[in-house]
């Protein structure tokens, strides 16, 4: 289009299409960048499932603390009886207590990476109390039946040889797995190292607190 111009001259002027009534045009393309996103974030996590657990203080504090526990058990165990006694590394009782280091040990690393004022802390704190008195009092006894029971057992059978100890007049066959004499029971002793002495506990105790502070 033409305009005349002051000067009486003319010029010509650009004119740019409207864009008025026309659809505009929207890229639909899937977004291939957005969808590997979330694949590739189900596929590291997948993959670092262990290594997640591994990076976390508190599972390594406790699971070292426990392991180093039952492999001092072997060298304690050959100081005292002067042999070596390799079932102690899967064996309950003995010098220190595994559960204890292990339970201290969460604990303390509970302490140093939630505070003590955490939820967590005071959690952990009771299930540790609960398990050092177990393992002191209530295993530990059971442990002194166990052997006090084998001495009679063996009093028994040297002094009475086959002689038939059921109660008198009992007739009918008892449903309870050891009989209901003594020539029922099984030839094997019954196991007598269950608990721990308080210095094996407080050793446990020690343990788990130094391994907890390397970790953290």
């Amino acid at each position: 289009m033409r305009h005349k111009s002051v000067g009486g001259g003319t010029h010509s002027r650009l004119q740019l299409p409207s864009l008025r009534g026309r659809k505009t045009r929207t890229d639909t393309r899937p977004n291939l960048a957005t969808k590997a996103v979330p694949a590739a974030t189900a596929a590291a996590a997948k993959v670092s499932g262990w290594a997640a657990l591994w990076a976390n203080d508190v599972f390594v504090a406790g699971f070292w603390s426990w392991a180093l526990a039952q492999v001092l058990k072997v060298f304690t165990t050959a100081y005292n009886m002067g042999t070596w006694n390799w079932k102690m590394l899967k064996s309950s009782g003995g010098m220190p207590s595994s559960h204890t280091s292990m339970c201290v040990g969460v604990t303390t690393a509970v302490a140093l990476k939630h505070g003590l004022g955490s939820s967590l802390f005071p959690a952990c704190l009771a299930f540790t109390l609960v398990v050092m008195y177990d393992a002191a009092h209530v295993r530990w006894q059971a442990g002194r039946h166990a052997a006090a029971l084998n001495v009679l057992v063996k009093h028994y059978r040297a002094t009475h040889g086959g002689a038939d100890a059921s109660p008198a007049g009992a007739t009918e066959e008892s449903s309870s797995p050891v009989g209901r004499t003594l020539e029922d029971l099984p030839e094997e002793e019954l196991k007598e190292v269950l608990g721990h002495t308080p210095v094996q506990v407080y050793a446990g105790a020690a343990l788990g607190i130094v391994v907890a502070f390397l970790a953290c």
